[in-house]
């Protein structure tokens, strides 16, 4: 956590008290819609006076009243907006911001919206499996308003209902 600084790079101190800023890492935060919801959710915490949210890269850097509030409030607003809080990267430990933008390549292979893209996309291969290589071990499994569904099919479905999970719920949270 460090502490807000202005323009000279001093701690601001506007007659408000001293201020904290942190910068948290919110990589499903990937559009201006996430962006809006996590900053409505944020809005709700007393003592937060300022927040940027970048969605392009998944950060949020609020500014706020440490007597009012604590960052555990920043965060719990920010997950119950529905969204989850990657890391604090608040510490900058003397690194610049160009070193903290870069995130861990184990980090992105590994989140949760990664692996449920890997789990999807595993359904398609076993599709494309099904539909082209073992065309003749394709069995009809449903017929659903007036067409018959077979293992590939079912399959795409279900690789379009794990991946698109995120996506959809985004859309509609």
């Amino acid at each position: 956590m460090t502490e807000g600084l202005d323009a000279a790079g001093q701690a601001s101190n506007s007659g408000q008290g001293r201020q904290l800023s942190v910068r948290l890492a919110v990589p499903e935060m990937d559009c201006p819609s996430c962006a809006q919801k996590v900053d409505k959710s944020l809005q709700r915490v007393n003592g937060i006076t300022e927040t940027t949210l970048q969605p392009t890269t998944g950060t949020a850097t609020v500014t706020y009243d440490p007597d009012r509030t604590a960052e555990a409030d920043v965060v719990a607003a920010i997950e119950g907006a529905g969204y989850e809080v990657a890391g604090n990267e608040g510490d900058s430990n003397g690194k610049s911001d160009s070193e903290m933008d870069i995130v861990p390549p184990s980090e992105i292979w590994t989140s949760p919206r990664a692996i449920k893209t890997w789990i999807g996309a595993g359904f398609v291969v076993l599709g494309l499996l099904f539909e082209f290589v073992l065309a003749g071990q394709n069995p009809e499994v449903a017929f659903l308003l007036g067409y018959s569904l077979t293992l590939a099919d079912g399959l795409f479905l279900v690789a379009i209902a794990v991946s698109g999970y995120p996506v959809v719920r985004g859309g509609y949270y």
